[in-house]
């Protein structure tokens, strides 16, 4: 994969090239390099916000959709949150889900953890805690199923 380093005038030239009226910003760490001028910049033109954050920053304000999605080592019990209230609340299974029993989350997803010869147990195990714990829904990556790179 290559990538090449975008202005805020470029990524909004890029983005302007698709119909979608949602962007997604996510990968490594958003609230690293996203602005409140530039959330400012892509609501001026007409697009609704979703971020992924792992929730160890507080994003600017103007974002629409907040999923939180706290990875290691957060799922081991470490470390804290600075965010506590989202629109969606994803974690990995299996995992500890009631070490985020804080976080105020419309809604809250499992999602098996895709590892070399666990896959179906673990998806095993994300179903019944589902089953078990009703207030989680599962959360597939489609994508993998589908086998599609």
């Amino acid at each position: 994969q290559s990538f090449s380093e975008m202005n805020q005038e470029a990524v909004l030239a890029e983005i302007g090239k698709y119909p979608a009226r949602r962007v997604c910003i996510t990968g490594g760490e958003p609230c690293l390099q996203v602005t409140e001028a530039f959330l400012a910049a892509l609501h001026g033109r007409g697009y609704v916000v979703h971020m992924e954050s792992n929730g160890t920053l507080v994003p600017p304000p103007g974002v629409d959709w907040l999923t939180l999605s706290p990875k290691s080592p957060f799922l081991g019990g470490e470390g804290a949150l600075a965010v506590k209230e989202c629109q969606e609340l994803k974690l990995l299974y299996p995992s500890n889900p009631s070490l985020f029993d804080d976080v105020r989350a419309d809604y809250r997803f499992l999602q098996p953890i895709d590892a070399e010869g666990k896959t179906k147990e673990n998806t095993i195990a994300t179903i019944q805690y589902i089953c078990d714990h009703p207030q989680w829904r599962l959360s597939v990556q489609m994508h993998k199923m589908l086998d599609i790179k």
